[in-house]
């Protein structure tokens, strides 16, 4: 039988699914999820189910394997660029070697809008460096988050206001729970 513990000896924050990203009143959300692996698809698809979003645009390479997601609130495409430029909230989700020229590719349509990489091994420093104008966010969702069962790690650059806080708080937690940690423990 299997158990699992888990201490926590730092301050956190945990949060259970939240309704709306947009909040009352405001217009709601173009969301871009720039690669259409198993997590990106996973998040592409929680995300669309939120009543905050009024749209997500996931990309990939080859759409084949992706086109039987397309509905009205959920569009793909092999456009990186366009769903970069068109995305209030861009989140990335390709693997870390192909991480460079996606970053150079989008960085003109980063400047103030909050980008969350689902990437492993590429850093907040290594993020703001490709993307300097951007609000930074490194998370690690896990597989759970195609029921809504994830357990979410995430960590903002310094500069994320109240706001945009939220707002990241929101897009996570369309995936399950979620914790704010030190990106040291990432």
């Amino acid at each position: 039988m299997w158990r699992l513990v888990v201490k926590l000896s730092l301050p956190f924050r945990m949060v259970l699914l939240s309704e709306s990203l947009a909040g009352a009143g405001k217009s709601k959300m173009i969301v871009a999820v720039l690669g259409g692996g198993k997590i990106g698809e996973a998040v592409a698809k929680r995300i669309s189910q939120s009543k905050g979003v009024s749209k997500v645009i996931m990309t990939k390479r080859n759409i084949s394997t992706i086109q039987h997601l397309v509905s009205p609130k959920l569009e793909v495409t092999i456009n990186n660029l366009d769903a970069g430029r068109k995305a209030d909230l861009i989140i990335i989700s390709v693997k870390a070697g192909d991480a460079r020229s996606l970053l150079k590719g989008i960085s003109r349509f980063t400047s103030g809008k909050i980008v969350i990489s689902l990437m492993a091994a590429v850093s907040i420093k290594n993020l703001q460096s490709a993307l300097p104008r951007a609000k930074i966010v490194r998370s690690m969702p896990n597989i759970a988050a195609t029921i809504g069962e994830a357990i979410t790690a995430y960590s903002p650059a310094p500069g994320l206001s109240k706001k945009e806080l939220d707002d990241v708080e929101s897009v996570l937690g369309c995936f399950g729970d979620y914790i704010q940690i030190p990106e040291s423990l990432m």
